[in-house]
C-alpha cells in the first residue's frame, strides 16, 4: 500500500513539471476563410462560417477580429508565445464583406510600459483636507 502512494506521489509530482500548450481564441481554417467572397458574403455569412467575432474595433462597429493564440507554458516560467494569428474581416456600408486580411506574430509590436505616474489630487491631499474639501463641495 505505501509503495503505491509514493508511486502516486511521484507521478504527480513529476506530471507538475510537464510543459503545458494552450490554444486560445477562434482557430480559423483556411476552407473557412475560402468560403466568404468579398462583396458577396453578408455579416450573417462570417458570423455563421467564423462564429462570434474575438472583439470589434473601438471605432468602427464594421471591422471583427478573429484572434487565435499557441501558447506554451513552463512551470516557473514564463509562458511563451508560439504562434498568433489574426483574421481581420472589413464590412462596407451594406454589410457586405470588403476585405480580409491576416496577421500574425510577426507582424506585432512591443510596446514598452512607462513608469510615470500622473499626480492626482488626493495625492496632495491629508485626509482632514479631502473631507474639509468635499464638505465644501456637498454646499
Amino acid at each position: 500500500m505505501r509503495n503505491i502512494f509514493l508511486t502516486a506521489l511521484l507521478a504527480l509530482s513529476l506530471s507538475a513539471c510537464a510543459e503545458g500548450v494552450a490554444i486560445h481564441g477562434n482557430v480559423i481554417k483556411q476552407s473557412q476563410i475560402e468560403t466568404l467572397k468579398v462583396g458577396i458574403s453578408t455579416k450573417r455569412d462570417v458570423l455563421q462560417t467564423l462564429g462570434t467575432p474575438s472583439t470589434e474595433a473601438t471605432f468602427d462597429k464594421n471591422r471583427w477580429y478573429y484572434v487565435s493564440e499557441h501558447v506554451t507554458t513552463k512551470p516557473m516560467d514564463i509562458s511563451v508565445l508560439n504562434e498568433r494569428e489574426i483574421v481581420i474581416v472589413d464590412f462596407d456600408t451594406n454589410q457586405k464583406v470588403s476585405s480580409i486580411q491576416f496577421k500574425n506574430k510577426s507582424d506585432g509590436r512591443y510596446v514598452e510600459q512607462s513608469n510615470r505616474k500622473t499626480a492626482t489630487q488626493g495625492e496632495q491631499l491629508g485626509v482632514l483636507e479631502q473631507m474639509i474639501e468635499n464638505i465644501g463641495k456637498g454646499l
